[in-house]
């Protein structure tokens, strides 16, 4: 997960490094590392007989939060808590950062006489270990960890019984609403052009209009709906920058008795005379970037699997 120069830095080198998460035991704490959407997890096992749910050890984070403005949300449980941290792998001081971030946490525990055990059921009777659970890692004792499996197991859906991810779309139909919203889309593009901004900014309108049009002509947006969306969005997000910046051409030279389909038919020449090559193609990535972040999700949830597939695994 981190370079060994760093790993060897963080709480004195006792956590064991598994390629996506850090696990061990730091002066009598079990504490995991993880990464999860951009940030850091911390998690350490925690627990007091006089500290009822963590209460007095929320308190205590709370402060440090305050404190510590890389410590972005907390989440506390009966017998562990989690620090979500805003914190950058390419940071040079990323290993001083998660000690100064730890070793407080680690302080009050040992003040407090919290002990460290089996997350789920806060006891240490039988040999606790770090299991990994539908891709999350938790240090919980072996009973538990075969009871959470069982009952993964009873609820995972038997792939015959899978219910569908949606019904089938009208194709016809579809094309015809996704072709509509896209050129709303595109007309929106045109129109911020004209107003002087980057009409590539237009990007995520052009998707959204694209597939809700093909949602609401062809019942649904499944996996050829979004194929056919996208295809559609590419070839006219294409023309649509062609046009704007042709306008734009138009109106600059009209008086030069330059016509607009003269320099639609010839842009490369009109952009390379007048060093707007980069621009004009730089405009265009901008706004095909900002459709593949709003297309992304749903190519995603269109193209997973039916079902969810529970799994726990050492």
């Amino acid at each position: 997960m981190v370079n060994e120069k760093i790993r060897s830095q963080i709480l004195g080198g006792c956590l064991k490094d598994f390629r996506n998460h850090m696990a061990g035991i730091y002066r009598g704490y079990r504490i995991i590392i993880e990464q999860d959407k951009g940030q850091y997890l911390i998690k350490i096992n925690a627990r007091s007989s006089v500290d009822i749910n963590n209460e007095i050890l929320n308190e205590f984070l709370r402060k440090q939060q305050e404190q510590n403005p890389l410590i972005r949300n907390l989440q506390i449980y009966s017998f562990s808590v989690v620090l979500e941290v805003s914190l950058s792998a390419a940071n040079k001081n990323i290993a001083d950062s998660f000690n100064a971030i730890i070793e407080p946490v680690i302080d009050f525990l040992v003040r407090g006489r919290y002990t460290s055990a089996c997350e789920v059921c806060g006891t240490d009777t039988f040999a606790i270990n770090c299991y990994e659970i539908n891709g999350e890692h938790h240090h919980i004792c072996e009973r538990c960890a075969a009871e959470v499996n069982a009952t993964l197991q009873k609820n995972q859906n038997p792939p015959a019984k899978r219910p569908a991810r949606q019904p089938q779309s009208n194709f016809i139909a579809g094309i015809g609403g996704a072709a509509a919203g896209v050129l709303i889309g595109c007309i929106l593009w045109i129109i911020i052009y004209k107003l002087g901004f980057v009409g590539g900014i237009a990007g995520i309108a052009v998707a959204f209009c694209s597939f809700k049009g093909y949602e609401l002509l062809g019942g649904s947006l499944d996996k050829k709906g979004i194929i056919c969306s996208i295809a559609i969005m590419v070839i006219l997000i294409f023309i649509t920058n062609k046009l704007a910046w042709s306008w734009g051409f138009s109106s600059a030279l009209k008086s030069f008795g330059y016509k607009f389909g003269e320099i639609f038919g010839n842009l490369g020449a009109y952009l390379s005379e007048a060093k707007l090559t980069l621009t004009y193609w730089a405009e265009l990535l901008v706004g095909y970037a900002l459709v593949a972040v709003y297309v992304y999700p749903e190519i995603a949830r269109a193209f997973s699997l039916d079902g969810i597939n529970f799994k726990i695994k050492r």
